[in-house]
């Protein structure tokens, strides 16, 4: 299991966008992805058609956020999904992203227990995007890691310890390494 990283604990939408990792997935199958929202405190059972539809708003949420991070436009395909996904979350905000970015709008409506589960992942999505978070929102700066973040001060560039430790080690390493040329 790996630590999570800043903004998993208030944003349930990252931590769902970084359930897949450098070292592995956390939804690689059904058992290993209710485990992984058992330990998120949603004791949800999945069948394969549960469990692609997890997978698929996972990258849903990731494309938004992702390109929130970067300034650029997601794909619509991802806007479609999560707005879908927020549909079935009772009392919801809809992503709008037209010309000036990321905006919502709030519709409600009701559905199953996993469907409320998406929508909340979804609907969670939204509300960071459109928030005051929105601006902290980051992916990690370690070479090779995909995990996003929610700095918690401005110089924070890493998702964990582990990661800011790597890239440390690699700078030192190539240091010592230069120095010794």
């Amino acid at each position: 299991m790996i630590e999570d990283a800043p903004g998993e604990a208030d944003h349930p939408a990252v931590a769902l966008a970084n359930t897949r990792h450098r070292t592995g997935d956390e939804l690689a199958d059904a058992d290993a992805a209710a485990g992984w929202l058992r330990r998120r405190g949603h004791p949800v059972r999945l069948d394969e058609a549960a469990l692609t539809r997890l997978v698929a708003l996972r990258g849903a949420v990731r494309d938004v956020l992702l390109a929130a991070g970067t300034g650029t436009a997601p794909a619509p395909d991802a806007v479609t999904l999560v707005n879908e996904a927020v549909r079935a979350a009772p009392g919801a905000d809809l992503l709008v992203w037209d010309a000036d970015g990321p905006r919502s709008r709030h519709e409600s409506a009701a559905g199953s227990p996993l469907a409320d589960l998406l929508g909340a992942f979804a609907a969670d999505a939204v509300a960071l995007l459109v928030g005051p978070d929105s601006d902290r929102l980051a992916e990690c700066g370690a070479p090779g890691c995909v995990r996003l973040l929610v700095r918690t001060h401005g110089r924070r560039q890493w998702c964990s310890t582990r990661c800011g430790d790597r890239v440390r080690a690699a700078r030192h390493y190539a240091r010592t390494r230069d120095a010794a040329t």
